[in-house]
């Protein structure tokens, strides 16, 4: 049986700045505050078409890593509820400043506790993890 449709992927996520241009107010030209007060910030926007009969065998969930540009990391985890659909995973204003931005991002999309789909960021790689504090401390980036 095959998982996927050959013909589009079932998985996409692209990291996006916020902008003023993402709202309708903008193109229409209607007062709308959010065109004065802008948040700040990246959002991940990720979209799924998973086949019914795929999708009904299992359980389906989706796991966010993000690489802070403050050498920070985070995670978040969206449960899927139904086969088609889109999330968008936001870091603006004082999160974004906090955490300077998002510098990468991996997505795995995941049946059953078993990754199906790996999507990421042209940047990401795996952490580099030192036991001892006194090597961590001379790699240090300020």
């Amino acid at each position: 049986m095959t998982v996927f449709s050959c013909t589009r992927s079932p998985f996409q996520v692209h990291l996006e700045y916020i902008s003023k241009e993402q709202l309708a107010s903008y193109h229409v030209g209607t007062p709308d505050p959010r065109l004065v007060l802008m948040p700040v910030g990246q959002r991940v926007v990720i979209q799924w078409r998973l086949e019914e009969p795929i999708f009904d065998l299992g359980t389906w969930k989706i796991a966010l890593y993000f690489r802070y540009k403050n050498q920070t990391e985070g995670f978040s985890e969206i449960f899927l509820i139904k086969s088609r659909g889109q999330h968008i995973f936001e870091l603006a204003d004082e999160q974004y400043f906090s955490t300077c931005g998002i510098l990468a991002w991996k997505a795995e999309l995941i049946k059953d506790d078993e990754v199906m789909l790996v999507k990421q960021h042209l940047l990401w790689t795996r952490l580099i993890e030192f036991e001892d504090p006194k090597v961590a401390d001379e790699f240090k980036f300020d």
